[in-house]
């Protein structure tokens, strides 16, 4: 977002620059002015294409990499999720296994009293 607003700065200040040229250009007396003029607008056109371009180049590498740490998240999570569900069987596990050693002892102090 901010390589798009600096993008759009960029051609504001490109196109008010080519403004400001094309005004030189139309009062100007001297044909050698006038061409010189127009060889340094579209020095400053290329140079804002060149500039859209990286921008352009800057902001699909961005959005892949977002992507990527997307799917790392989406992997973390499933990663979690399992984890608890793991978590969950193993104490219930051992919730089931306290519960039986907690009826052996019953069964053994029963079997005492008898």
């Amino acid at each position: 977002v901010t390589k798009m607003n600096d993008m759009a700065q960029h051609n504001t200040k490109i196109e008010n620059d080519l403004a400001t040229m094309r005004q030189q250009l139309q009062t100007s007396q001297n044909g050698q002015e006038s061409a010189s003029i127009v060889a340094e607008l579209n020095a400053k056109l290329a140079a804002a294409s060149q500039t859209e371009n990286q921008l352009r180049n800057d902001l699909a590498s961005s959005s892949e990499a977002l992507r990527q740490m997307e799917s790392t998240v989406e992997q973390a999570n499933a990663d979690i999720a399992r984890f608890a569900q793991e978590k969950a069987f193993q104490e219930s596990q051992l919730a089931s296994a306290s519960a039986a050693l907690e009826a052996e002892k019953s069964q053994k102090e029963q079997f005492q009293i008898q």
